[in-house]
């Protein structure tokens, strides 16, 4: 461990080739939680998931990290520039056009080879149709007899519920922004609500709140920015809050553990330990790729397996094949943008 006690603001214009390493190995968590209900079915969970006595899976784990390190360089990007337009067209070429090429393909190839259906019926269908509005971060998980013979059928890809979310976090941190509610008079305040949310939400049994924890983690990442000068990234809070982490996933705790750790053990990591070399980090560049592709790719090799495989195998051959498809997207579409 390179520091030993330094505030977090000391990184303020600090790459880090960690946090892109990261977020590469977020992806993959992805691929891997998601392939024990894929190839399995939906009432399976992958190990973390097991541990933790079903409050935090692989997957979750790595949209918390997701949506954390979205809020603090986000937040980063919207104080220093200062200009909401510049602000919006960033967050959109962000989003969209690789989310839009992934859909394109993904329709494309279902419907030349892993549809039911005839081309013609499968485009005139009105789930093809209702599954376009995918392109507008409506979240629509079925494409006309695609993937129904799969133990996990017909979903073309799951992940993408989680789209719409950060999307609305960019608006309303653009909105709080507006309201001068993003700085360090405002957002202690803001924070005991969230704070108080989020205990609501997990006393209370709300069908709903999967979907609303990615937020608490998305202004945590913002918090941290904004209180960047009054956070101290230490060897000894980092073990603490790591025995902390673990203990609480083992309590069954998992969504709390990432609430209260997370952004602090993945800053940590992302800033204060030895960094990977550039070759390593520059996989980071894929994770949104691989994300977008790594559940329509899955599915397609389980349905070539006859709709069920082993979970290791599954994850074997979708990892290599998501990571090529993502760094064809990312060469193709995002490198440009």
């Amino acid at each position: 461990m390179e520091q030993n006690s330094v505030s977090l603001k000391k990184f303020e214009s600090t790459r880090s080739n960690n946090l892109n390493l990261v977020k590469f190995i977020a992806a993959l968590f992805v691929i891997i939680s998601h392939a024990y209900p894929l190839c399995k079915g939906a009432e399976y969970n992958d190990i973390l998931s097991d541990l933790s006595r079903n409050s935090i899976a692989f997957g979750s784990l790595a949209v918390a990290i997701f949506f954390m390190s979205s809020g603090f360089f986000v937040t980063k990007s919207l104080l220093k520039s200062k200009d909401s337009k510049k602000y919006l067209h960033n967050r959109f070429i962000r989003i969209f056009p690789p989310l839009w090429f992934t859909l394109i393909v993904c329709i494309l190839v279902c419907g030349l080879f892993f549809s039911t259906y005839s081309l013609g019926k499968y485009f005139l269908s009105s789930d093809f149709f209702k599954y376009c509005l995918n392109f507008i971060l409506i979240p629509i998980h079925n494409l006309p007899g695609v993937f129904m013979n799969n133990i996990y059928p017909g979903v073309i890809n799951g992940p993408l519920w989680t789209l719409p979310i950060e999307f609305v976090c960019y608006l309303v941190l653009l909105l709080a922004y507006k309201l001068n509610l993003v700085n360090k008079k405002s957002y202690k305040y803001v924070a005991l609500l969230v704070i108080v949310a989020f205990v609501g939400i997990n006393l209370i049994p709300l069908s709903i709140k999967g979907y609303i924890q990615p937020c608490f983690l998305f202004f945590w990442g913002s918090f941290y920015w904004i209180y960047r000068d009054k956070i101290t990234m230490n060897n000894t809070y980092f073990l603490i809050s790591l025995v902390a982490f673990v203990l609480l996933i083992v309590l069954g705790y998992g969504q709390v553990a990432s609430f209260l750790f997370v952004p602090y053990l993945t800053l940590y990591i992302a800033f204060c330990l030895p960094q990977c070399n550039n070759r390593l980090a520059s996989l980071g560049n894929l994770s949104y790729d691989i994300y977008l592709c790594g559940w329509p790719i899955q599915q397609m090799v389980i349905s070539l397996f006859g709709g069920s495989m082993l979970v290791g195998m599954n994850i074997l051959i979708s990892i290599p094949l998501s990571i090529l498809v993502g760094y064809i997207t990312y060469s193709l579409v995002e490198k440009n943008m």
